[in-house]
């Protein structure tokens, strides 16, 4: 099965899709405005990307002066890390891993051709980020089912009332994710 482009029930896989996510410090209303920020190494700038919609931080990130060494392994980088904050929101790790083993293709019509395919031509690394990333959940939501381990302990490892709660301490924080130190986010 293909999943030819991130619309309808697959819009979730677009990076315009309003998620919460922090990174570095700095929080994000979608990957889109957190991979804009990534441009620029001035936290004051990446701030200004903290409430805007997907489709304003686009047109800033057009704006920007890109940082030294901004090329594209540097922008791939950066997009996995952001992919990554928004893949631990439990509803969005879940909607990923469901599309089970569909080729995922960023298909569009706006000719961006880096990140996915326009008129059948095009990297699609935007959908491959995904599926590499799908196939890491998978793998580790297997683990953790083959394990043995009582619910109790599981319930008090992930801060969870067992008796169906509220969630206890602080981990109803907006999940944060900080990048690999050798990704220059």
């Amino acid at each position: 099965m293909k999943i030819t482009e991130f619309q309808g029930e697959y819009r979730f896989l677009s990076n315009f899709w309003p998620c919460d996510i922090t990174i570095v410090g700095v929080s994000y209303k979608s990957v889109e405005a957190a991979y804009q920020a990534s441009k620029t190494t001035d936290l004051e700038t990446r701030r200004g990307f903290s409430t805007v919609t997907p489709a304003r931080a686009k047109a800033m990130g057009r704006g920007l002066a890109m940082r030294d060494g901004w090329g594209d392994m540097t922008k791939v980088e950066c997009m996995e890390c952001c992919l990554r904050a928004k893949f631990l929101i439990p509803e969005m790790k879940y909607a990923l891993i469901a599309t089970g083993d569909a080729e995922l293709i960023e298909g569009n019509n706006w000719n961006d051709r880096f990140w996915g395919v326009c008129r059948g031509s095009g990297r699609n690394v935007l959908g491959k980020l995904l599926m590499m990333l799908r196939d890491e959940l998978i793998l580790h939501e297997a683990y953790y089912q083959s394990q043995a381990t009582p619910a109790d302990e599981i319930c008090e490892h992930l801060h969870v009332d067992p008796n169906g709660g509220d969630v206890i301490n602080d981990q109803d924080k907006p999940r944060t994710f900080t990048c690999y130190d050798d990704i220059p986010f």
